[in-house]
């Protein structure tokens, strides 16, 4: 089973304020089945602008979260949480080398490319 991240990841931040352990110890338990994902859409009529915007602080905030131990809000929430400073070793698998496993082909952008559009290692 695989569990793919858009639209749920403000249930891990709120799981994170009640108990943060549990919440990245689960993470890296099943690091080898989680999958970065957004549910965003930019519609015909949106300003690309803005939804490019919008993007990259979810992106970013989501990054945060994963990355660092810093607290944090989410919109979604009434209650600040803590990130979860997971080791990169299992970001990367979230973010990037479980989709290349599970999609073998369809991910040719290489680390150096995205590290430098992003200044983000990914």
């Amino acid at each position: 089973a695989l569990l793919d991240l858009a639209a749920r990841i403000c249930h891990l931040q709120y799981q994170s304020g009640k108990d943060r352990k549990s919440v990245k110890q689960f993470c890296e338990k099943y690091q080898d089945r989680i999958l970065y994902a957004t549910d965003l859409m930019q519609f015909p009529d949106s300003d690309p602008v803005a939804f490019k915007k919008d993007a990259h602080e979810r992106w970013l905030s989501d990054w945060m979260y994963f990355t660092t131990d810093a607290i944090m809000t989410a919109p979604e929430l009434e209650e600040s949480f803590r990130g979860l400073a997971l080791p990169e070793a299992v970001i990367e698998k979230i973010y990037r080398k479980n989709a290349e496993r599970i999609f073998p082909g369809a991910w040719k952008i290489k680390r150096k490319v995205f590290q430098g559009l992003t200044g983000h290692i990914c």
